[in-house]
Order: structure tokens, then sequence, then C-alpha cells
């Protein structure tokens, strides 16, 4: 149960709210986990076997991470491509979305979350590079260049600028 599937991250541990309910239908018990950096793990576990005392450490099963923004949506932009989206909301939060993958068999729609940027001030402009891999961003005073390859975006470098009015796009 250490991970819970790979959910949990120790390192980065805040804190996490749980609850529980119970499928009398199928004999599951599913559990929400919400972390405070926005994800939500479901996890279920047939009743049986999480009471098991001999059964394995796979007995609790992460069937999903729901996750997003929690505030709405005031800017997107896309890809040449469109496989991968930028969205930022008016709280500051800015996140990296590609589409989802799969096989033929296993092919389903909607976004998989990519990378958080960690901004603090007002993005004029947004331009994904690299399928998504990178971004820059242009504010009032900066253009800065962010490694979007890891659920948390680095800072790779960023450059002051000044201009008279403001820019039109980010080429």
């Amino acid at each position: 149960f250490r991970t819970l599937g790979g959910f949990s991250k120790p390192s980065s541990h805040i804190h996490t709210e749980a609850q529980g309910y119970f499928d009398n239908a199928s004999g599951s018990v599913c559990f929400l986990l919400h972390e405070l950096d926005g994800r939500i793990g479901v996890l279920t576990a047939d009743i049986a076997e999480l009471f098991n005392p001999t059964a394995n450490d796979s007995r609790l099963v992460l069937d999903n991470i729901w996750s997003g923004h929690s505030d709405s949506i005031t800017k997107f932009a896309r890809n040449y491509s469109g496989k991968a989206i930028v969205s930022r909301t008016s709280n500051m939060e800015c996140v990296v979305w590609q589409h989802a993958t799969g096989n033929d068999s296993t092919s389903r729609l909607g976004l998989d979350r990519r990378s958080v940027i960690p901004i603090t001030t007002k993005i004029l402009k947004t331009r994904l590079l690299r399928k998504g891999r990178f971004v820059v961003l242009l504010d009032e005073a900066k253009l800065s260049l962010w490694d979007c390859r890891r659920d948390k975006a680095t800072l790779l470098v960023e450059k002051q600028y000044s201009c008279n009015g403001k820019p039109l796009c980010l080429i």
C-alpha cells in the first residue's frame, strides 16, 4: 500500500483526503484519494481480497487518476498538430496536456495531463514546442522557456524585454 499503485508520491507528500464506498453489486470497494496537488486517485479492490491477510500487495488497484484545473480556463493554445495543448486560468494555473494515446483496441478519447508550469505573473502569449515538451511564455516583462517533460515543469531560461505596446504574437 506504500505508493498506492504509483498514485502517492512520498517525496512530495503534503496531505491526502480519502473517501470510500462499497459497490454491493460487484462486491468491490472503491477509494477516492484527493492529493492537494490537484489529483484524485481512484483505487478499487475486491472486498474479500482487501481484508485477506495472505493476499499480496496488489489487491488494491489504481484504476484512474483524475486531474485538471481548480478554476475556469481563460486561455488555451495548441501546437501546430493539435496533439499538445496548454491551458491557463485566472488564478495562475498553467497546464500542458497531450491527447490520450493507445493502440486500436484500447484507444480512448481525452487529454492526459503532462505538466504543470508554476507561473506567478499574467501570461500574454504562449507557444508550445517539440510536441509540448517545451513551452515558451511571454509576460509583460520577460520571455521564459520551460521544460515540460515531467509532472512539474522546470524553468530553463528567462530573458527580460521591453517594447512599446503589447506584443501581437509569439513566433
